[in-house]
């Protein structure tokens, strides 16, 4: 994930692929149906939080894992019109 983010300076967040049936039991990454292998970094378009077996972009759990860039600061002072995720 470092030399990813240090060769894209792209923010990487880890996810892994879990059953069809747990992923409402994870944040679940939307890769707008791209394939993805291990170690390979795809555009993330959203998480969501939780979802529905019937409303989940895909099955890519997100798992903790995150190198993010400094700009994620700019981003977090600003208010949000909608609910979100906190992190912690």
């Amino acid at each position: 994930m470092i030399r990813l983010f240090e060769e894209t300076k792209a923010s990487q967040v880890m996810v892994d692929e879990v059953p069809e049936q747990d992923v409402s039991k994870y944040g679940i990454a939307d890769i707008d149906g791209q394939a993805i292998k291990s170690g390979e970094s795809k555009t993330m378009s959203a998480m969501v939080e939780k979802p529905d077996i019937e409303d989940a972009p895909s099955n890519l759990a997100v798992v903790g894992r995150y190198v993010l860039s400094a700009d994620i600061w700019d981003i977090l002072e600003k208010p949000l019109s909608a609910p979100a995720m906190k992190f912690s």
